[in-house]
């Protein structure tokens, strides 16, 4: 147990470092397996505007907000080579983090609602070495929306307006990762690579007539997490994002056997035949 809190501690000083969403955790959970999470996310968001050229849309060009997340996740096991999970949750956005800038003008700032969140994903390992090395891949789409008060100040922070709207975020994840699984210990560090689309709204009633949509400022990141079994069933997993979305997100689960063990073959059992005396002549 030492070796193993030793190891677990040494990988987790490694992946703290990187400062978001979506913790998949790495490889596939096996064959009629079932692994419920709860989960917690801190993110920090920044995006650009797409359509702030538009006059009507009051040039807003940027903005920024930092979220924390809490969250149900299941994996649902179809093979020993494919995953398919959702999760649900609410997102919590911190206003005093959060601010979108009006090119030239002032900058916008908000009160957030606690926001619905919701995802679908899949994830596969395509290799998978006798020694515990593994490849593999996955997808994923979230939604969130939060509706939102918003106020304006100037450059000297008076406070002059006031308003309310609506904050949607759709985004959507293609990540190829690789990892290696210590059978003896439990543990599975692993690395990838990601790519992220966003399409982010902002609809606020009173400035605009046309919803400003926003994208993420560069679409590839790279990540690093841990899974951890502290035995067959109890789960742990960390996992931090830096370059695209910076965060850390960290769970914990249960594995359950949804089909249960195969029944034990059991080998035919063949009577000893009996000599047969065959009289003499």
């Amino acid at each position: 147990m030492k070796s193993k809190l030793f190891v677990f501690s040494v990988i987790l000083l490694f992946i703290l470092p990187f400062y978001s969403f979506a913790g998949e955790g790495s490889d596939t959970i096996g064959a009629c397996k079932i692994l419920p999470q709860l989960r917690y996310a801190y993110t920090d968001n920044n995006f650009d505007s797409e359509n702030w050229e538009i006059p009507d849309v009051d040039n807003i060009v940027s903005g920024k907000y930092i979220s924390h997340s809490a969250y149900l996740q299941v994996d649902l096991g179809t093979c020993d080579y494919f995953d398919i999970y959702g999760l649900i949750g609410v997102n919590f956005i911190n206003p005093e983090t959060g601010w979108w800038e009006e090119e030239g003008i002032n900058t916008l700032k908000f009160d957030y609602d606690p926001g619905f969140l919701f995802g679908l994903g899949i994830k596969g390992t395509f290799f998978r070495a006798d020694n515990g090395f593994y490849v593999g891949a996955g997808v994923l789409f979230t939604h969130m929306s939060a509706k939102v008060d918003w106020w304006e100040s100037d450059a000297n922070g008076i406070r002059y307006g006031w308003g309310d709207g609506k904050l949607t975020e759709n985004n959507f994840y293609a990540d190829l990762h690789t990892g290696w699984h210590f059978k003896n210990i439990g543990l599975t560090p692993y690395v990838g690579v990601e790519f992220r689309q966003v399409w982010a709204q902002l609809d606020l009633t009173g400035i605009s007539n046309i919803p400003t949509e926003f994208e993420n400022h560069h679409p590839i990141g790279v990540y690093a997490g841990l899974d951890y079994f502290i035995n067959d069933r109890l789960y742990l997993n960390v996992e931090g994002h830096a370059i695209d979305r910076w965060g850390v997100n960290a769970g914990i689960g249960y594995l359950f056997d949804i089909c249960g063990k195969p029944a034990p073959v059991v080998a035919p059992v063949i009577p000893e035949s009996e000599p047969v005396l065959t009289p003499m002549k």
